[in-house]
């Protein structure tokens, strides 16, 4: 079945929405059907802009698993489209929840080299920067955690972003620094090749950021 939901998937992001519908529907009515179903039924919906209907299918799959994170993900996206603030926290936090379950299962030496390989991107964008640059950035320190910590979350911020600048432009009481979120960067991005284009990508947008732009300037550099 795993092949199937990836090509109505793939039907979904290709505008085939009422053949990748019919081919749910099917698999819906064969009883006992995977959260990934109503999770893709929820995708199908959204391309038509039916938000409620796309609600109720997410609803159904964390129904069958109250874990499956990207449903409360999803989910909770919808629901601030809806207007819905309070209902959409509890799902960003509980994105946050499930996404620490899924890493639980890694080892503790996967998790060193994906921290290791992405730290290493790191400097290497940073080194990269013309001399200029890295002088102004050199007493900003870039912190690599695994994703946003519920007080974050709860102000707002996307459980599943992948970098954080603080400073002065922001009005943080927090010391001037950089943040990579790194589980959210490798749970996106499992290919290497990738994931290191992203590392890089998101540490110039932040490094955007220090130097005065805002999301528009960083969109337009190619860095959202």
């Amino acid at each position: 079945m795993e092949e199937q939901l990836e090509a109505i998937f793939r039907m979904i992001e290709e505008g085939a929405v009422d053949e990748a519908m019919s081919q749910l529907s099917e698999l819906e009515a064969i009883g006992d059907a995977p959260p990934e179903v109503f999770w893709l039924k929820a995708q199908a919906f959204l391309q038509k802009d039916e938000l409620p209907s796309a609600r109720d299918a997410l609803t159904q799959a964390l129904g069958i698993d109250a874990d499956y994170a990207d449903a409360h993900y999803v989910l909770a996206q919808v629901l601030r489209s809806l207007k819905d603030e309070e209902a959409a926290l509890h799902h960003e936090l509980e994105t946050l929840r499930c996404d620490a379950l899924d890493e639980s299962d890694m080892t503790d030496e996967e998790m060193q080299d994906e921290l290791s390989f992405i730290e290493g991107e790191a400097e290497r964008c940073l080194s990269e920067l013309p001399e200029d640059l890295r002088a102004r950035l050199e007493n900003v320190p870039v912190l690599l955690v695994p994703r946003p910590d519920e007080e974050l979350v709860r102000s707002g911020f996307d459980a599943r972003a992948f970098g954080l600048f603080e400073g002065p432009e922001d009005g943080a009481v927090a010391p001037t620094r950089i943040v990579i979120f790194h589980a959210n960067l490798a749970s996106e991005f499992p290919e290497p090749e990738l994931l290191a284009e992203q590392v890089h990508v998101t540490l110039l947008h932040e490094v955007g950021h220090f130097f005065g732009l805002d999301e528009d300037g960083v969109a337009r550099l190619g860095l959202a």
